[in-house]
């Protein structure tokens, strides 16, 4: 049995069960290797500054559950890779793995390479 607060392992299990995770470009070896905050752009027009988070997690959306890999997050949404496209305005719902699970609408998303695109989507309340 897993103690209480494992929530890490649970999700981690259940993503490689679900055996759909995006395929990420070969030349991103490093991907888990960035943490703390992302670089700020030129010309970001974004309100709240973005941190790593690099980490395996689990998305939702009409009964259909995806293994995704999460890139960054900021106070208003997160950005993550799946496998299947998303459209803009479609709700999913992440289950991340310090428990939290959060409902999300897509704002973007784009193909990056056969079987992975990257989504960016805002947090909402669950009654939105």
């Amino acid at each position: 049995m897993l103690a209480i607060g494992d929530d890490s392992q649970v999700v981690e299990d259940i993503w490689h069960v679900l055996n759909n995770d995006p395929e990420l470009p070969d030349v991103w070896y490093d991907f888990f290797d960035h943490h703390g905050p992302a670089p700020i752009e030129y010309e970001n027009q974004r309100a709240y500054h973005r941190f790593y988070l690099r980490c395996l997690a689990i998305a939702e959306r009409s009964g259909a559950q995806w293994a995704v890999l999460t890139k960054d997050v900021s106070r208003m949404g997160i950005g993550f890779y799946v496998r299947e496209q998303l459209f803009p305005c479609e709700r999913a719902r992440l289950w991340l793995p310090n428990g939290i699970v959060r409902d999300v609408v897509i704002v973007r998303c784009r193909r990056v390479k056969d079987h992975c695109y990257e989504c960016g989507a805002r947090f909402v309340a669950a009654d939105e």
